[in-house]
């Protein structure tokens, strides 16, 4: 992996399709203290798998892509 960032405290707000079906915006809220900058790579390095996951999970073939925009709660790292 190209960064040792975990994954697991973040939180999938809303996904919205953009401008259709085939391309996802997912909303993720990202905790306080978190660096938006290193959760974001993060979500870049792993966006094959999560598609790949995502896929499997609506039973298509071809996978939306996936965008991913940050949300962070009041008092967050906004950096």
């Amino acid at each position: 992996r190209g960064t040792s960032t975990s994954l697991d405290d973040l939180f999938v707000d809303d996904v919205t399709p953009a401008p259709d079906s085939g391309h996802l915006l997912v909303h993720v809220v990202i905790p306080a203290g978190r660096s938006v900058g290193e959760v974001l790579a993060t979500l870049r390095v792993e966006t094959p798998r999560l598609t790949s996951e995502v896929a499997g999970a609506v039973h298509r073939k071809r996978a939306p892509e996936l965008s991913f925009v940050p949300a962070v709660p009041i008092g967050g790292d906004d950096v």
